[in-house]
């Protein structure tokens, strides 16, 4: 999670703001994504720490990764952030 922020320049708290930013949002949608990705996360999990719904964050997720298959630069942005140390 710390990874991602990093990625787009937020604090780590900045993604648990209850503000709806665009770049928190973005974030927030990413690492709900590549929580998606992993067998041993849950978005639920992820919901409890960001204090996010998991509907919101599912809804997120599914509208990042649509984007992703159809534009490359998001593709190339997420294979990134799956890369990047944790």
């Amino acid at each position: 999670m710390d990874h991602v922020g990093k990625g787009y320049r937020l604090e780590p708290a900045a993604l648990a703001e209850p503000v709806k930013k665009r770049d928190s949002s973005k974030a927030r949608a990413m690492i709900a994504l590549l929580v998606w990705c992993e067998d041993h996360l849950s978005l639920t999990e992820l919901g409890t720490r960001l204090g996010r719904n998991l509907c919101s964050l599912s809804h997120a997720e599914n509208r990042l990764r649509k984007r992703a298959e159809k534009n490359p630069r998001m593709t190339v942005e997420l294979e990134r952030m799956k890369e990047e140390p944790r």
